[in-house]
C-alpha cells in the first residue's frame, strides 16, 4: 500500500476526535515546539519566510534571524518526539512556491515520525505538494463558498467576523448557533475547523470545545493543555 491511501484513511478518525490544542505563533514560546508539545497540544504553528535557501521562522521580515531556522526549531525536534502524533501548521508568509520546494527538501532530510500531518496555510503555492503527508489548509470562505482547494482537510477562518464576542461572559444564543452551524458544516464535508483570533481564556475554550471546534487556537498552551485534559477527564 502507498503513503497515499493511508493519509487519506487517517483523516476520518481525527474528524471525530475529542477538539485538541493549537498552539498559535509557537515560536513565540519560551520552549518553541518542546513547551506545546509535552504540554500535550495536538497542533502546533510556525510562521515561515524562504531566505539564502532555508526556511527562517519569523511573524515578520524584521524579526527574521539566520538562527531560527525551520529544520533547527521544529523539524530537529519534531524528528526525535516519541509521544503522540502531532500536526505541524506550517504558515507560508512570503513566495509560496520556492516555500514548499524547501519545505519538501528540508521535510526529505528530516524526516517526520509516523503519522505526522504538516499543514500548508498562509500564501498558497501553485502546485500541490509531493509528500502524502502534506495537506492544505482551506478557509472558511471557501467553505461556504463550496470553493475549497484539492487535498484539504483542514479549514480555518477569523473569529471577528463570526462574532464579536470576546470572552467575558456567556456567549449569546444567535453566536453559538453560527459557530454550531460553522462546525458542522466543515465536518460534514470531513474537514477539521480551526479559528484564529478567538478569545483566549477558559470561558472561551469552554464555548469552542462545546460547540465541537477540532482545534482551539491558544497563546497559553500549558493553561489550555491543563484545561482539556480536566475537560477529558469528566
Amino acid at each position: 500500500m502507498t503513503a497515499k491511501p493511508w493519509f487519506y484513511l487517517l483523516f476520518p478518525l481525527l474528524a471525530v476526535a475529542a477538539p485538541g490544542g493549537h498552539s498559535h505563533n509557537d515560536y513565540e514560546q519560551d520552549r518553541p515546539f518542546e513547551g506545546a508539545a509535552r504540554s500535550g497540544m495536538v497542533s502546533i504553528e510556525a510562521d515561515v519566510y524562504p531566505q539564502d535557501g532555508h526556511l527562517l521562522v519569523a511573524h515578520s521580515r524584521f524579526q527574521l534571524d539566520p538562527e531560527n531556522t525551520l529544520t533547527r526549531l521544529y523539524l530537529e525536534p519534531l524528528q526525535r518526539w516519541q509521544g503522540k502524533p502531532l500536526e505541524l501548521l506550517v504558515d507560508f508568509k512570503s513566495d509560496p512556491d520556492l516555500a514548499l520546494n524547501l519545505l519538501e527538501q528540508e521535510l526529505t532530510a528530516n524526516p517526520p515520525p509516523p503519522k505526522t500531518i504538516v499543514i500548508l496555510s498562509g500564501s498558497r503555492p501553485k502546485r500541490s505538494p509531493r509528500l502524502a503527508y502534506i495537506t492544505l489548509e482551506g478557509t472558511v470562505a471557501e467553505l461556504r463558498g463550496q470553493g475549497l482547494p484539492a487535498n484539504c482537510r483542514y479549514v480555518s477562518g477569523p473569529w471577528w467576523p463570526e462574532s464579536s464576542w470576546k470572552g467575558d461572559g456567556p456567549m449569546g444564543a444567535g453566536t453559538r448557533t453560527r459557530l454550531e452551524e460553522l462546525v458542522k458544516r466543515a465536518h460534514d464535508k470531513g474537514l477539521l475547523l480551526r479559528l484564529w483570533g478567538t478569545p483566549d481564556n477558559a470561558e472561551a475554550w469552554g464555548e469552542f470545545y462545546q460547540a465541537g471546534v477540532d482545534r482551539i487556537n491558544t497563546d497559553h498552551p500549558q493553561e489550555l493543555a491543563e484545561f482539556l485534559k480536566e475537560k477529558e477527564s469528566r
